[in-house]
């Protein structure tokens, strides 16, 4: 029998969670699970961090761009090449949601996809 190499696992590394409204958001969520808040003004005008706790993954509020909500929270994974994992991902019937942008040059790049089931997938790298 023939073993194929696996690749190694990709951590989870960052959530975010699509809004039409982020002061509702926070006010939902710090109210229900306590969480709190940080203002990231050099990536999106209107972008939360969120502290879900001590030794918990952390994340962030998104604002829709287009006042619609996608429904789901966004698990991001962090890998060495994102453009690898996007090629990749398009050979398996994948699809692009967003090309890799630069976030900044301290906190690095991200991409989207979509994977066979229309679930988006946000991709980080250093």
């Amino acid at each position: 029998m023939v073993t194929q190499k696996r690749p190694d696992p990709k951590p989870l590394c960052w959530f975010e969670i699509p809004v039409k409204d982020t002061l509702k958001a926070r006010k939902f969520y710090a109210e229900l699970f306590g969480w709190t808040y940080q203002e990231f003004k050099e990536f999106e005008s209107d972008y939360w961090i969120i502290n879900s706790g001590e030794g918990s993954l952390n994340g962030g509020f998104v604002k829709s761009k287009n006042g619609v909500s996608s429904g789901g929270i966004i698990l991001f994974l962090h890998v060495v090449n994102i453009q690898k994992v996007i090629t990749q991902a398009i050979q398996l019937g994948g699809s692009i949601v967003e090309e890799e942008s630069t976030i900044t040059k301290e906190t690095g790049n991200h991409a989207k996809i979509m994977d066979l089931d229309g679930n988006t997938i946000g991709l980080w790298s250093e």
